[in-house]
């Protein structure tokens, strides 16, 4: 047996705790238990993202453009404006200037990380939706070679993460939606509207991911869905949008620490608590969409790849 002064030991942990903060700030944090778990669900999800997601990924996130890939011999129907003058006059023959798209995107997924996020009734609470979600989208993207980025946000911004590539990034990014523990349990997203609209260049794919009970100013979400490709991701938890018939029951904010009690028992009660709870989304979608962003509602029950796979099905590719 052996034993330190509480001290020293204290002194330690923090020691530990500032070691394992400036690691992850540069980007080379270890994967933590959570992070394992992600693996998982990669190899899970592995078989479901190749049949559900492989084209619908590349078609909906357009590349920069298009650049000189080589040259062929021509074939009728070829777009004469690409003909090859300078191969066509050395080979004697007519060659076509073939081109291949330009990808390398910027992928930067943006989470709210305040405690609403924390809040689950499905056996999954919003932000492990939301991770597994952007787990999926993670994945497409490293294996069309593009870089994906996190920013995670309360009432501030908390964390930033440089975009990079690999499959290892990914797991690092997914581990600090999971686990990264805010200084505030408020949401108010202007703060990272600013600093996107600061340090982005134009052209990059945002995916916003919160359940959108926080203030936000809409004509920064306008100036930034002008500039970009901006993906809204909302969480939903079936509590979100009807109360269960359970009796008396008492619910917190667990942003503020408010509390209330709501007689659930009473239909009445159930039906207000519903249409105010619509009526305040509806807000929202008109918001949101007026702005030019694409809005995408992810339940916490649902099969994250069938619901990406649907939406990118309903949408055409943008290219930036």
């Amino acid at each position: 047996m052996w034993w330190k002064s509480p001290k020293k030991s204290q002194a330690g942990k923090k020691s530990l705790q500032s070691q394992d903060e400036e690691i992850r700030a540069s980007g080379r944090a270890p994967l933590s238990e959570v992070a394992k778990q992600v693996k998982g669900v990669e190899l899970v999800t592995k078989r479901k993202m190749s049949t559900l997601l492989s084209g619908d990924y590349k078609s909906r996130f357009k590349g920069q453009g298009m650049q000189y890939s080589d040259s062929r011999i021509y074939q009728y129907g070829d777009d004469i404006r690409h003909i090859d003058w300078r191969t066509s006059a050395r080979m004697q023959d007519t060659y076509i200037k073939t081109f291949e798209e330009e990808r390398e995107l910027n992928i930067l997924f943006v989470v709210d990380v305040s405690a609403s996020g924390r809040f689950g009734s499905t056996g999954r609470s919003k932000r492990e939706a939301m991770a597994i979600a952007l787990a999926c989208m993670g994945f497409s993207a490293i294996s069309n070679n593009d870089r994906v980025g996190l920013l995670l946000f309360s009432d501030v911004v908390e964390r930033f993460v440089p975009p990079k590539k690999g499959r290892k990034h990914i797991l690092r990014v997914i581990d600090e939606i999971l686990t990264f523990e805010p200084a505030s349990p408020r949401s108010n997203m202007n703060a990272a509207l600013d600093f996107l609209a600061s340090m982005l260049k134009q052209g990059s794919v945002i995916v916003l991911s919160s359940d959108f009970f926080t203030s936000f100013d809409k004509r920064k979400v306008e100036i930034l869905a002008r500039k970009h490709d901006l993906i809204c991701l909302r969480a939903l938890d079936p509590r979100d949008c009807e109360l269960p018939n359970v009796g008396l029951l008492q619910v917190e904010d667990p942003e503020t620490g408010e509390s209330a009690l709501l007689a659930t028992s009473s239909a009445s009660v159930r039906k207000e608590y519903a249409r105010s709870q619509n009526a305040f989304r509806e807000k929202a979608n008109q918001i949101l969409r007026k702005s030019g962003a694409s809005l995408l509602d992810l339940p916490t029950q649902a099969e994250a790849a069938k619901v990406l796979h649907q939406f990118f099905r309903s949408r055409g590719g943008k290219r930036r």
